[in-house]
């Protein structure tokens, strides 16, 4: 495979994150209101750090839909928008897995980028990566998808 084959996740991580998006909207016009009352300057101080704040996010949200993950040859590129990247080499991975424990992903030794999502699918790796962590959790679009580039690639995923 030398073709570049993108995996989409946007669709099943922004909707909430949208969600925190209005909620922040909402604590930047009460919440900074109630203080400018008694405190204009903290108020307007808050409210500017609280704006930047949610243009930032607006920014990470639309970057999910422009950045999704990658496998190219040899190497699975997983991507949370701007925020967090990852190279994975296929050699590394073990399987991959479409259920797991319960309480996996509060375990320590994971990487997470399904962000505040379910993830659909783990990797779990040969050697730990990113001090010692083991297993990375993915949301995927379409993880049927997912399963078939890298069932080309020789994985089964149970």
């Amino acid at each position: 495979m030398s073709e570049k084959v993108e995996f989409s996740y946007h669709q099943g991580i922004a909707p909430m994150m949208w969600v925190l998006f209005a909620i922040s909207l909402i604590e930047l016009v009460v919440v900074h209101f109630f203080v400018a009352l008694k405190w204009p300057m903290i108020g307007w101080t808050l409210t500017t750090i609280s704006a930047l704040g949610a243009i930032w996010l607006v920014w990470w949200i639309l970057s999910m839909k422009r950045l999704p993950h990658e496998l190219c040859e040899s190497v699975l590129t997983l991507r949370l928008g701007t925020m967090k990247i990852l190279k994975v080499e296929l050699g590394n991975v073990k399987r991959i897995t479409s259920a797991w424990e319960q309480g996996a992903l509060d375990k320590r030794g994971i990487i997470n980028f399904a962000a505040i999502a379910h993830p659909n699918r783990c990797l779990e790796l040969k050697d730990p990566i990113e001090k010692g962590k083991s297993r990375i959790f993915i949301r995927l679009d379409d993880a049927v998808e997912f399963d078939r580039a890298l069932e080309s690639q020789g994985f089964e995923i149970e």
